[in-house]
């Protein structure tokens, strides 16, 4: 019954915020809250809304937390294109009944040289971007739920704009199988204040996604569907329609890991609908694809991955997870 009442409400969110068409890049604002908050997450394409462990996963699904990301300190640094550098702290701490979840967000997009609308320089300025998150969550037998709330703030200038947004997901953890699923709703909000009148919505984005690891084999597997709430993704009107197949992955993200020890785990990462938006036709450079590593001790545990999005390369993120419980 619960799990048929979660698809139905899920059928309603989808149903309630559907567009007869959508591009997913370029028609947000605070666009830096789609990125990825560690790296266990981007070694995996983003295919993390239905993660076995909470551990480098709660960050995206605060569903997900658990005993396992208890007393955690988590620090993951992502330098992405053009000189932007992306730090991300977060923690999860046990309270009765759940835990209690708090992180901070912070982009820096560097120096830059202003001009007037005659092309006369007038210095420099400087931009970034900032989130503050807390929340909670709390598990009810095989079933979990937990919701983060997010003040975003954007700067450029001297101008500022703000918003406010919401995280909230569910999970099920089968009780005899390594088997999770998982829904999230991410970055559900709305402006606050805005740098002109008319401001882009947020990057909305509804998911649904599983995780299964057969009982004598070593890989797990993930699969994730994203952005429901848009039946039709974005396609060129002067191409030709893709197949149903193609319309049906744009929504898919894929992921493996290789559980070589309890310490020690591999990642492979595929994400469709990125592949096909940053590809060129003479060369595709390895976009949609991601990989990654996670080594662990008592006390800390370092997760790195490599994502390609397209010919001119890929990006680099590391994140440092330390128990605080074997270090205090």
């Amino acid at each position: 019954m619960p799990v048929r009442f979660l698809t139905l409400f899920i059928a309603l969110i989808s149903l309630g915020v559907a567009e007869a068409t959508a591009q997913v890049g370029g028609r947000h604002s605070f666009a830096f809250l789609k990125l990825s908050p560690t790296a266990t997450v981007s070694a995996l394409g983003g295919a993390a809304t239905a993660a076995p462990t909470g551990a480098g996963f709660w960050q995206y699904n605060p569903a997900l937390a658990d005993s396992a990301s208890a007393q955690t300190l988590h620090l993951s640094y992502l330098p992405y294109f053009a000189d932007i550098r992306q730090l991300q702290l977060s923690y999860a701490q046990p309270c009765k009944g759940g835990y209690l979840l708090g992180g901070v967000q912070y982009l820096n997009y560097g120096k830059m040289q202003g001009y007037d609308p005659t092309g006369v320089a007038e210095g420099d300025f400087y931009a970034s971007d900032w989130a503050v998150s807390a929340g909670y969550s709390r598990s009810f037998g095989h079933y979990a739920a937990g919701a983060v709330l997010k003040w975003a703030s954007s700067g450029i200038a001297g101008y500022r704009a703000s918003a406010l947004a919401i995280d909230a997901g569910g999970r099920f953890r089968h009780p005899a199988k390594d088997l999770t699923l998982g829904f999230l709703i991410r970055n559900m909000g709305l402006p606050i204040s805005r740098y002109e009148e008319e401001t882009p919505e947020l990057p909305l984005d509804v998911q649904l996604g599983a995780s299964f690891k057969p009982e004598f084999m070593p890989f797990r597997f993930y699969v994730q569907a994203h952005h429901l709430q848009l039946p039709r993704l974005y396609q060129e009107s002067n191409k030709e329609a893709p197949a149903v197949f193609g319309k049906v992955m744009r929504h898919v993200t894929l992921g493996t890991e290789l559980v070589a020890s309890r310490n020690v785990h591999l990642r492979f990462g595929y994400n469709y609908l990125r592949r096909q938006e940053l590809k060129l036709p003479q060369a595709s450079g390895g976009a949609g694809f991601s990989a990654g590593f996670m080594l662990q001790s008592r006390r800390f545990r370092i997760d790195y991955s490599r994502a390609w999005y397209h010919a001119a390369g890929g990006r680099h993120q590391l994140s440092l997870m330390f128990n605080m419980k074997q270090l205090l």
